[in-house]
C-alpha cells in the first residue's frame, strides 16, 4: 500500500533515496527531501507490503499539468531483482488508482519502466 510521507516516516525515505549513487551524501539526500515537501504538487509516498509491514519501496513524484511524473522509482534492498517487476507494477496501479485524473509519465531516467508497465496494463 502506498503510504504518503509526513514527518515521521522522513528517515525511512531517506535510506530508500540513499540507495541511489547520487545520494550517498547524506547532504544532497536531505535536500532532495527538502524539495519534495516544498510544494504541494510533489509527494514522495511509501510501499509497505500488506503481510510483513516492511517498507519495500518508495515513489517520487511531481503534479504537472494534467500529468503525474515520477521522478524516483526505488526499491529495498530486500526485494529481490525478480520480484521488482511485480512491485513496481503493484506500485504504480496504486498511484494511478490515487491519480486517476492524471497520466503517470516518467522522467528521463524511468519513463522505460513506465512504459512497460503501461504496455502490461494495455494487454489485460
Amino acid at each position: 500500500m502506498l503510504i504518503t510521507v509526513r514527518d515521521d516516516k522522513r528517515k525511512i525515505a531517506m535510506g530508500l533515496l540513499s540507495y541511489l549513487p547520487e545520494y550517498k551524501d547524506i547532504s544532497v539526500t536531505q535536500r532532495e527531501m527538502d524539495w519534495y515537501l516544498a510544494a504541494p504538487n510533489r509527494q514522495l509516498y511509501l510501499w509497505q507490503d500488506d503481510k510483513s509491514h516492511h517498507f519495500m519501496g518508495l515513489v517520487g513524484t511531481e503534479a504537472v499539468f494534467d500529468s503525474l511524473v515520477v521522478h524516483h522509482l526505488i526499491f529495498s534492498v530486500e526485494v529481490a531483482s525478480n520480484d521488482r517487476f511485480a512491485l513496481r507494477k503493484a506500485m504504480l496501479d496504486a498511484l494511478q488508482r490515487q491519480n486517476q485524473a492524471k497520466v503517470i509519465m516518467g522522467n528521463v531516467r524511468n519513463q522505460r519502466l513506465i512504459n512497460e508497465w503501461r504496455e502490461q496494463q494495455n494487454h489485460e
